[in-house]
């Protein structure tokens, strides 16, 4: 009686350990493209870029990984993941777009981060973040005047 519990347990936890690496495998083949665009958006630095579009990425990445973990269809996972692939799309036309409206700001943005200025001047690094995110979200809406005017403010 008890090894039949025995037995019972283990294939139990056999089940269970081939669910889970089922479910992990399904995962690296389902999301393997998404996981790919977010790693060259964190490298494009996307989330400063177009801060907007990096979002809604983010929130449908978080959906389709929600659904997964809920079992939902595959269909609706991936229908999450190529609108999480789509707003990632939109973040490299936004980042080329800004490293051509914001130069000046982006290099002095890079030499005061080389300076250590997030944590020597963090007050005045913060709010230039601020104003910088603002001038990218204007540029994401279209609205280049107001991206240049907010940048400009950023720099001080």
């Amino acid at each position: 009686m008890i090894q039949n519990a025995t037995r019972t347990l283990a294939c139990i936890a056999l089940f269970s350990a081939l669910a889970t690496a089922s479910a992990q495998n399904l995962r690296a083949t389902l999301f393997q493209e998404t996981d790919a665009a977010f790693e060259r958006a964190r490298e494009a630095q996307a989330a400063l870029l177009s801060p907007q579009n990096f979002s809604q990425a983010e929130k449908y990445l978080e959906r389709a990984e929600s659904g997964l973990e809920k079992n939902r269809s595959i269909e609706r996972i991936k229908e999450d993941l190529a609108e999480a692939n789509r707003y990632l799309r939109a973040t490299e036309e936004a980042g080329k777009l800004a490293q051509v409206t914001f130069p000046t700001t982006l290099q002095s943005r890079s030499a005061a981060e080389t300076a250590q200025a997030p944590r020597l001047a963090s007050d005045e690094w913060d709010k230039a973040e601020d104003l910088f995110r603002r001038a990218a979200s204007a540029l994401e809406d279209g609205n280049v005047n107001r991206a240049r005017d907010y940048s400009g403010d950023a720099l001080g």
